[in-house]
């Protein structure tokens, strides 16, 4: 009942429900804590939690998630996280094809008078036409479509990165106390025969010349170079007298 001496129309909104929002203690029971707790649920697509209570079966997801851990076998809390990611973004995946179809029966199922009173066709692929032409008049497909594809991105990125992780070798743990590598034997030495040594053969490409070379000593600046006389050859006489 409301207070007779306070005057309301100068009140906002905001104000009215601040004080009866503190009257309430909220749910008391655990069912109705755990409905409480859904109100804020639109699609549950970026919802924290992954599996919708009395709708989705968590035994189903948790088959899923072990299935994709003995597929990748993860080894540390990175490739964990990578493989919960993938089985998460496949199970919200998953829940949009299932809204897909639930979407196109609910119209088909709200325009069959109409479609009864238009047409005279008894298949269903009329039925679905008319119903996809309906939903794209909304955002409702558009909508689906974006978070659909936003994750088969993520799960195809967290995968990628899954396999780069493992081809690159970037999280192999060393272990505690290495082995020491052992050192590779040096070569062995031949054995060094005690023979002389041969004496070292004059070196003649440095322009020095050998000790054993003489030169011809170099006439005075003021003598004049003697000339051998060339005697011409005269062929002997084979005549007979």
């Amino acid at each position: 009942m409301l207070d007779p001496t306070i005057n309301t129309h100068n009140r906002t909104k905001a104000e009215i429900a601040r004080e009866n929002g503190a009257k309430s203690h909220g749910p008391v029971s655990a069912e109705g804590k755990a409905r409480a707790a859904q109100n804020s649920y639109r699609h549950g697509l970026t919802a924290t939690t992954v599996v919708f209570p009395d709708v989705e079966s968590q035994e189903l997801f948790t088959q899923a998630q072990q299935c994709l851990v003995a597929t990748w076998q993860p080894v540390n809390e990175v490739e964990h996280d990578l493989v919960e990611e993938m089985a998460v973004c496949k199970w919200q995946e998953r829940r949009i094809w299932q809204i897909e179809t639930d979407t196109f029966d609910m119209q088909i199922q709200m325009q069959e008078r109409e479609y009864q009173e238009m047409f005279q066709d008894n298949s269903g692929n009329g039925r679905k036409a008319m119903a996809f032409g309906k939903l794209a008049d909304t955002n409702r497909l558009d909508l689906l479509l974006r978070y659909r594809g936003m994750l088969n991105r993520q799960y195809h990125r967290a995968m990628n990165q899954h396999i780069k992780l493992r081809d690159k070798r970037v999280l192999e743990n060393a272990p505690a106390n290495p082995e020491p590598v052992p050192a590779e034997p040096e070569p062995l030495k031949e054995d060094q025969r005690n023979e002389p040594t041969p004496n070292p053969k004059p070196n003649t490409t440095n322009g020095e010349p050998p000790e054993s070379f003489h030169p011809e000593p170099t006439p005075p600046a003021d003598q004049h170079p003697t000339r051998t006389p060339i005697t011409p050859w005269t062929p002997p006489d084979d005549r007979r007298n």
